[in-house]
């Protein structure tokens, strides 16, 4: 039992020391935030809280314009398949590099576009990249 009254004891000095140690942090942290606070120019004041959330109206019309400008945006995108067709006409047996260089477009976006076309049936699979269909 005298073992154990020990550690006790041991625990509860350390405790202490640590709870002094954490007010006197606490007091530096006042001391510096009113020093900032002075040198900017504003009075100190307490702490400063947490910034409140806009409300939900703000946050709702900001939602719906970008999804306006979102849908827009696409409308605004020129038809890539018919662009991979003519561009396979000329250019038959291209890659998938090879064709998104020739669009000028992302190299990842054409290679699922050129996917897609292959499973729907607009263009085939060749010996070496991607071929238009004969029409």
């Amino acid at each position: 039992m005298p073992r154990m009254q020990q550690i006790i004891e041991t625990l509860e000095a350390e405790r202490a020391e640590l709870l002094e140690r954490v007010v006197w942090i606490e007091k530096k942290i006042e001391e510096f935030r009113a020093e900032q606070e002075e040198q900017a120019g504003r009075p100190p004041s307490a702490a400063p809280g947490p910034v409140p959330a806009p409300k939900r109206a703000v946050r709702r019309g900001t939602a719906a314009r970008a999804s306006n400008r979102r849908h827009a945006a696409r409308d605004l995108k020129p038809d890539v398949a018919s662009e991979i067709i003519t561009f396979l006409q000329a250019h038959p047996e291209s890659t998938a590099g090879a064709v998104a260089k020739g669009l000028n477009a992302d190299r990842t976006t054409i290679a699922a576009k050129l996917a897609t076309m292959v499973k729907t049936g607009e263009i085939a699979k060749a010996k070496k990249g991607y071929a238009a269909l004969a029409e």
